[in-house]
């Protein structure tokens, strides 16, 4: 964004004023009381309104807070230190637009101007004044949380009526009623005769799916894969059913049917005994295998894949094996609670980072980043020193050019070394500036995050937390013969070192210095 020069008044301070209404219903009445009121607030408090924002906005999207956004940008570029609402509901929608207000306030110096409420939140304002603002905040995000409740109130009862509420598919248009204003869903003329005829030609039970994307196609005039004719087959919606959220609803739509119940009937019978061909062990396909795409064989280095065996008492087994056939190890099958056993083992030497030793090693590690700050600064210099004696050299040659002392293609030749070395030296300062204090403090909340571990390891839930976190901390895991080999990924390797040397408290030759 350019920056405005901003022409003031003299004695007035540069202010922006944001109005919000949160429907048009509201514009004649709310957005130019919000404008009356603002203007007299900021005369009063001798400040001059440079740019203001007014719109109409949904009061549950605040991720599309488009307007809101391209104020908090153009505060910053232009320094402006005042802002302008007309209440604190009008700028805080919710927990996001609230962390950016606080960043404004702590970051930028900026005070936030609540006109009706009487209210001014800086940096300096007293703690009653901010407990007025956070329980704004409070019950603004209550609001929007209401008003989807009540929304979906409002859907439900719809529903219960018979009414598709969303967009209709295919084969249907949305269309509103003249009559009642209301939203119903009418059969497509194009496109419905086609859904009607795949449906009839499927129930015969010897369709190729080809056949019946070419029918939808025709209807469409456009390209569509067996994804989209396999939604339509399952979806009752066209024998006038209604599905939401995976569940079927009891009530039937009042929207027209293009198939009837028998029909649908038929082809999810054909649909299932299709399915029953690629799919031998139902059950076992719906059981979650939270260590598959973990491991690889020790023996091939294929990986390794989880089956469910059902027992005769009716209960699942999940078993992993290596997914090749050839493999001389793929008939050695491991339990799901051996590999865990196992990754809980392999996470046991964390158990050194106790909380009194973590908190030590981090209090000592903040100690010596002020040496760090201090050498940084001390290397960067000297490349700096660098940096300017080799444009010093760049200039002089330059000159010798200039004076015809020295050819172009020497002057080119010698220009082209020195500026590699530059960039040489601007790929360190940019390595020194990348080892600040914000990457030290991601390390050690990661040192700190280190205390839980054998305790989220050992916890017999979660099977799915455990193998993410078995892929961040563990490499080339393997399995041979039922036993899983492993290393530690960078930089864990390095911080389990450290806890086996006499200098990691905890330790039984454990002394106070690192």
């Amino acid at each position: 964004m350019e920056k405005e020069n901003l022409k003031l008044i003299k004695g007035q301070k540069p202010a922006a004023a944001f109005y919000r209404i949160s429907s048009a219903s509201q514009d004649q009445y709310s957005l130019p009381a919000q404008l009356k009121l603002g203007q007299e607030y900021a005369d009063k408090k001798g400040l001059q309104v440079v740019k203001k924002w007014s719109e109409i906005e949904s009061a549950s999207k605040e991720a599309d807070r488009k307007h809101f956004f391209e104020m908090v940008e153009y505060v910053k570029e232009h320094e402006i230190r005042d802002i302008i609402f007309d209440k604190v509901d009008r700028a805080v929608r919710g927990f996001k637009s609230a962390v950016i207000v606080e960043e404004l306030v702590e970051s930028h110096g900026v005070r936030f101007h609540f006109t009706r409420e009487n209210l001014i939140i800086d940096s300096d304002s007293p703690p009653q004044e901010k407990l007025r603002f956070y329980l704004s905040t409070i019950l603004g995000k209550y609001y929007i949380d209401n008003l989807k409740v009540e929304i979906n109130k409002g859907v439900t009862a719809r529903l219960e009526d018979g009414h598709w509420c969303w967009k209709a598919p295919v084969g249907y248009l949305n269309y509103r009623d003249p009559k009642t204003k209301q939203s119903i869903v009418v059969v497509d003329p194009t496109v419905g005769p086609a859904i009607s005829e795949i449906f009839q030609f499927y129930s015969k039970g010897n369709a190729p799916w080809t056949d019946l994307i070419k029918i939808l196609e025709r209807a469409t005039g456009k390209t569509h894969d067996f994804r989209v004719v396999g939604h339509i087959l399952k979806n009752p919606f066209y024998y006038g059913g209604m599905v939401v959220k995976g569940k079927r609803l009891e009530q039937m739509g009042k929207h027209e049917p293009l198939i009837d119940k028998e029909t649908w009937d038929k082809c999810q019978k054909i649909r299932g005994i299709r399915a029953q061909q690629y799919q031998s062990n139902p059950r076992g396909r719906l059981e979650i295998k939270p260590f598959m795409g973990l491991i690889r064989c020790g023996c091939c280095n294929h990986t390794i894949t989880g089956e469910a065996k059902t027992r005769a008492n009716g209960k699942v087994y999940i078993y992993y094996r290596c997914a090749n056939r050839k493999c001389s190890d793929k008939r050695d099958y491991i339990s799901q609670e051996d590999i865990h056993a196992q990754l809980i083992a392999a996470f046991k030497p964390f158990e050194r980072f106790t909380p009194v030793a973590t908190k030590i090693f981090v209090e000592e590690t903040w100690k010596r980043l002020d040496d760090l700050d201090t050498y940084t600064t001390e290397e960067v210099d000297k490349i700096q020193e660098k940096r300017k004696e080799l444009k010093a050299d760049i200039k002089r040659f330059h000159d010798l050019l200039a004076q015809g002392v020295v050819t172009k293609d020497e002057y080119e030749a010698f220009k082209r070394i020195k500026d590699e070395a530059l960039d040489d030296f601007e790929n360190e300062i940019k390595a020194y500036t990348a080892a600040d204090r914000e990457t030290y403090k991601k390390g050690l909340s990661i040192i700190e995050l280190f205390t839980n571990i054998p305790k989220i390891m050992s916890l017999k839930q979660n099977l799915m937390v455990k193998a993410r976190l078995a892929e961040i901390v563990l490499s080339n895991i393997s399995l041979k013969s039922g036993k899983l080999s492993y290393t530690y990924a960078r930089p864990f390797d390095d911080l389990l070192k450290v806890t086996t040397c006499n200098g990691w408290w905890g330790h039984p030759h454990c002394t106070r210095t690192l």
